[in-house]
């Protein structure tokens, strides 16, 4: 069995990685443009909790009248380039260890340079034959798309889907299209998404409440 891993919020919790951002773009904006480090801070983690990170600092730049497009800019790439204060979770790392007899991927979205970093701060490359972030194929091959699993599958010189598993956390585009063309596919309930109840169709064939459960004999009974 070929064991697939998703990134963000399945080996590390991604809202680590944020906070680290959020609190770099803060102290630019208190420095740069004399704002209020903490308020400005708070403001962006509650858009956060209401609506995720799209137009994050078009918001918090709106709130204190400085629209500028450089600054938004300039903002996203303080995010990006910021040092991540990241680890990953403890049970991931004993996964990953004890999956060592299996051959391992990584598939990941996100901003091609900010995922490289990531995954070089947390340590995990060695745990991998290839770790792929989806951007550096184009952004028509990112999730919900196979093109990635399809290419391991390739790599490997096997034609049987059912011999891939995806690990991952969010229903909203990790498995949709796996499941119809026979991959196998495991939700782990953590991160942002682990509360989320979606339509059949989005839903993983195996859901494990930790990645504790994820051990060789339940990858072989698959």
């Amino acid at each position: 069995m070929i064991i697939v891993f998703d990134l963000d919020d399945t080996l590390y919790p991604e809202k680590s990685f944020f906070d680290g951002g959020v609190k770099s773009v803060a102290e630019y904006l208190s420095i740069e443009l004399k704002l209020d480090k903490s308020s400005v801070e708070k403001d962006m983690h509650d858009f956060y909790l209401e609506n995720g990170r799209d137009g994050l600092f078009d918001f918090v730049l709106n709130k204190n009248g400085l629209s500028q497009k450089k600054y938004v800019q300039k903002c996203l790439a303080i995010y990006r380039k910021h040092t991540p204060l990241i680890k990953p979770f403890s049970e991931a790392i004993n996964c990953l260890e004890q999956l060592n007899g299996f051959k391992k991927y990584l598939v990941t979205d996100g901003n091609l340079a900010v995922q490289r970093n990531k995954i070089n701060t947390l340590g995990i490359k060695k745990y991998f034959i290839k770790t792929m972030p989806t951007s550096q194929y184009g952004i028509l091959n990112a999730k919900p798309s196979t093109y990635c699993f399809d290419l391991i599958l390739k790599l490997e010189m096997q034609e049987d889907c059912s011999k891939l598993v995806y690990v991952g956390d969010n229903p909203k585009k990790d498995f949709v299209n796996l499941k119809p063309k026979g991959y196998n596919t495991i939700r782990v309930l953590t991160g942002a998404y682990r509360d989320v109840k979606p339509q059949k169709k989005y839903e993983a064939a195996y859901i494990i409440s930790s990645l504790k459960e994820l051990t060789p004999k339940f990858i072989k009974s698959l």
